[in-house]
């Protein structure tokens, strides 16, 4: 993915929109997102925010930029 701007809430986000597709977050899928969460350094409100966003269908930032580095890991 070298030289694609990728954004920490944007890849949250579609993450979240993706378990959601059923309609359903599993136990599992909630401890990957928190783990997810983690990994991409998002403050303890971004998460909760970003749900609630999708729920009213309200856009959300891109949130900070990921660095090439941080994309291989």
């Amino acid at each position: 993915m070298a030289g694609v701007t990728v954004g920490s809430l944007q890849v949250f986000r579609t993450t979240i929109e993706v378990m959601l597709i059923d309609g359903v977050l599993t136990r599992e899928e909630q401890r990957l997102c928190v783990s997810l969460a983690n990994n991409l350094k998002l403050s303890n409100e971004e998460p909760a925010e970003i749900y609630a966003a999708i729920r009213e269908g309200k856009e959300t930032d891109s949130g900070r930029e990921i660095p090439d580095t941080e994309q291989r890991n």
